[in-house]
């Protein structure tokens, strides 16, 4: 038993021994070739590098990086925004299994890849020109972001990290800032920051009651300049006066026509004087009640009263409505900013990306060590397969074998 593993032994020393001997004696060969393709690596190298980076084959990239801080809190508006986008209401049993928490840094990652960003990246940055996409366009950008863009959120942090790799720094570095707003726009239109969107909303809801205010008091204010009243109760009190006073004139004038005819049987001038102050007041009291163009614009006639009255009422009802409304949107308002001064952002930018002047890639002094690894590698296994060959050639009995003919 013994002897066999010495045996054994031996004839792995010996196997050693012989493919040392093979390297040895193709030494400059393993050197020749190693040194080859050690070179021809290095020229390709020095060619990507000095070559335009637009027709290079591996050119210089930079990666610029932005940072953001996704506060984590408990599962809230934007969870609920995406419930209601999506139909999935509990009473269908849909969703019974959605947990407690979620993670808003997850969600901005799963974001960040999503069409509707990817798609607008390559709209604004005109991908199609830029890497000369003839076929599928909206499929090629998006696989060509993805494989650029890239995000990765740390849970202890509570941190995303957005990078683009290209070999033009600045417009990398536009890319991941054009990306961070648009993510911040997302956020908003599914439902985050919503204390921001209903400030927004209460502002111009505000401006807007404001301005229907300042159209209401105008128009009472012209219904007053107009009448000369502050309310309708007045105008119909002064009304009823002068038809009171007009009333009581004409009865006083018919009392004195009828005393001046007892004494006097013909038609003198006075009598035609009374007669005729008489038709004035008629005729004055039926253009009250009628409306007539002289005074229309002071008294107006007597049957329009209600519908005068009506009118100003229903101003005055309006104006009072909207001013209530007013009053409860400025406190909505107050206690709307109150919430955001004590709430923390969800989404806050801890760094844009800036122009980077140090390249990320590629490594070329790791690449040519790798080269001539590989060039020695390559060698090698050459020496070992034209050892063979010789091998075969000079033994008749191995060739044959090979032929197949033994």
């Amino acid at each position: 038993m013994d002897t066999a593993k010495q045996n054994t032994k031996k004839s792995d020393e010996l196997d050693i021994l012989h493919y040392l001997g093979i390297f040895f004696r193709y030494k400059f060969l393993i050197l020749f070739i190693t040194g080859g393709i050690s070179i021809l690596g290095m020229l390709f190298l020095f060619i990507t590098k000095i070559l335009p980076p637009q027709i290079s084959i591996l050119p210089d990239v930079y990666t610029p990086t932005a940072m953001i801080l996704v506060n984590e809190r408990t599962m809230g508006d934007i969870y609920n925004s995406l419930l209601s986008a999506t139909s999935l209401v509990s009473s269908r049993g849909i969703g019974s299994g959605i947990p407690e928490r979620f993670s808003y840094g997850a969600l901005a990652v799963k974001l960040l890849r999503s069409n509707q960003i990817l798609d607008k990246i390559a709209e604004e940055f005109q991908l199609q020109k830029r890497y000369k996409l003839k076929h599928y366009v909206k499929s090629q950008s998006r696989n060509i972001l993805k494989t650029y863009l890239s995000a990765s959120y740390d849970d202890e942090t509570m941190t995303v990290t957005i990078t683009y790799k290209d070999h033009d720094p600045y417009f990398a570095s536009n890319i991941v800032n054009r990306v961070i707003e648009l993510l911040d726009q997302r956020f908003i239109s599914i439902g985050g920051h919503t204390n921001i969107l209903r400030k927004d909303l209460l502002e111009n809801k505000i401006a807007e009651v404001a301005a229907k205010i300042q159209f209401l008091e105008y128009k009472v204010q012209e219904f007053q300049k107009k009448y000369g009243v502050l309310d309708v109760q007045s105008l119909a009190v002064e009304h009823v006066t002068m038809m009171a006073r007009f009333r009581s004139q004409l009865i006083i004038k018919e009392m004195e026509i009828n005393t001046y005819s007892e004494f006097s049987r013909i038609e003198d001038t006075v009598l035609r004087r009374l007669k005729t102050e008489r038709d004035n007041l008629l005729k004055l009291i039926e253009e009250f009640e009628s409306g007539f163009s002289e005074y229309q614009g002071v008294f107006p006639a007597q049957q329009e009263l209600p519908e005068i009255a009506l009118e100003f009422s229903h101003m005055q009802r309006d104006l009072l409505l909207q001013e209530k409304i007013h009053s409860t949107l400025i406190q909505q308002y107050e206690i709307v900013n109150l919430s955001l001064e004590g709430e923390e952002p969800l989404f806050q930018i801890l760094e844009r990306a800036d122009v980077p002047d140090l390249k990320t890639g590629p490594r070329r002094s790791i690449l040519a060590i790798v080269i001539t690894f590989a060039g020695f590698i390559v060698s090698m296994a050459s020496v070992l397969i034209i050892n063979s060959i010789k091998s075969i050639k000079s033994d008749p009995g191995q060739l044959k074998r090979l032929k197949g003919l033994d």
